[in-house]
């Protein structure tokens, strides 16, 4: 074995330990959240929605300590572009890694998120989320109404089209809700495109299988979308199916043209820079 061989093994052997001690701290701050933090906010702050708007504002803290803990252990890199403006948008992001949501929410902390059902019986983090005022995705009925009244009042709503993480090295497929949700309430769509390269924690990876080298985040934010003239005066059940046709292509084609290049190309110094 050359030397140079032997200082990749050891840095892959340290951005495994590196990797699992992340999901060991991830699970241990939700616990703290969840069941020490969160309930000490219920006792400090009378308000209802002042309560939630602080334990929001804490969420975002502690997810960019977990970036920067990431950044500074080797186990990842981030970068972050665009303009993550505030305001009443829905949020519309692709869903690459299991960590996604951990980047959006450093960018829009006070947005109503839609959160799989399985997520909510998660013991380390079930907790946390109750305080968040989150909305379930059991009931699809029930979720969109939820959705689009959050929308109507001026609030932003954050949504996954794929449902759940995408396949590597295959286009976005989008199902019809956030197209939906778009249609129906009115809001402009914020596209947020999120690439990892290489490919970590994917759909297809075990969570304890990282990649060869250091994978490298981008988050880019695009200008905001208007429905109305992309769907033109079509009913509703059609202009949502040309709203997703439309989304998908965007996204399928935005995702090519800022694919970043492997870890190994980037330069290490100042990769985490994330917007508030």
């Amino acid at each position: 074995m050359t030397s140079a061989t032997f200082a990749e093994a050891v840095r892959f052997a340290w951005r495994w330990i590196a990797s699992m001690l992340a999901f060991v701290v991830f699970g241990l701050g939700g616990l703290a959240l969840g069941m020490l933090v969160f309930p000490l906010v219920a006792l400090t702050t009378a308000s209802p929605a002042q309560r939630i708007s602080r334990r929001r504002r804490l969420l975002q803290g502690v997810f960019r300590l977990y970036l920067r803990l990431l950044s500074v252990m080797g186990a990842a890199s981030f970068s972050f572009t665009g303009d993550p403006r505030q305001g009443s948008y829905l949020i519309v992001a692709n869903h690459p890694t299991l960590i996604d949501a951990v980047l959006l929410l450093t960018l829009f902390p006070q947005a109503d998120c839609i959160v799989k059902q399985e997520l909510l019986r998660n013991p380390f983090i079930r907790f946390a989320l109750s305080g968040l005022d989150y909305m379930s995705n059991a009931d699809t009925a029930d979720m969109l109404e939820a959705a689009i009244a959050r929308l109507r009042s001026g609030r932003s709503v954050l949504v996954f089209p794929e449902g759940t993480r995408s396949l590597p090295g295959q286009p976005v497929n989008f199902h019809l809700a956030a197209a939906t949700l778009a249609v129906r309430s009115g809001a402009r769509c914020l596209p947020v495109l999120i690439c990892c390269e290489p490919v970590t924690t994917s759909k297809q990876a075990r969570w304890y299988e990282i990649a060869d080298e250091k994978p490298h985040f981008t988050v880019h934010v695009d200008p905001p979308l208007d429905p109305a003239p992309i769907v033109g005066a079509r009913a509703p059940r059609y202009a949502k199916r040309v709203l997703n046709e439309f989304l998908q292509g965007y996204y399928n084609r935005r995702l090519a043209e800022i694919r970043p290049q492997p870890a190994s190309a980037i330069r290490e110094a100042g990769q985490y820079s994330p917007q508030a």
